[in-house]
């Protein structure tokens, strides 16, 4: 992957940070689509692509699917001091299926993406 294209997705990457940030501790959370667990897991699924092709030397499960899952537990117990925001096991769940699909669907993704030998 070139090097503009992995600084293209460090920046998503940030960006998606601060969108999930911002959605987690919102007293009047936006719900996308069918399902508030539905967008969690889609949540999570982007943000595991976004963190795995920013660094894309680095494994995914402990240098970017822990650190994730432990991002959205922080932002599950900082809704518990958020007006109108409560901690929810399923929703932790739901983040955590979401790395996990990602993991599972990475290696087919990557392959996708990568340049054919000629």
């Amino acid at each position: 992957m070139s090097r503009t294209a992995v600084l293209a997705f460090r920046a998503a990457f940030v960006a998606l940070l601060v969108a999930a940030t911002w959605l987690s501790l919102t007293p009047s959370p936006i719900q996308l689509g069918p399902s508030d667990k539905l967008d969690h897991l889609a949540a999570y699924f982007v943000l595991a692509l976004a963190a795995d092709f920013s660094f894309p030397m680095a494994g995914y499960l402990v240098r970017k699917g822990a650190p994730l899952f432990l991002y959205g537990l922080l932002m599950e117990v900082l809704q518990r001091y958020v007006l109108g925001r409560t901690y929810e096991v399923w929703d932790l769940a739901a983040n955590a299926t979401g790395l996990m699909i990602y993991a599972l669907v990475s290696r087919f993704l990557k392959r996708l993406t990568s340049p054919r030998a000629p």
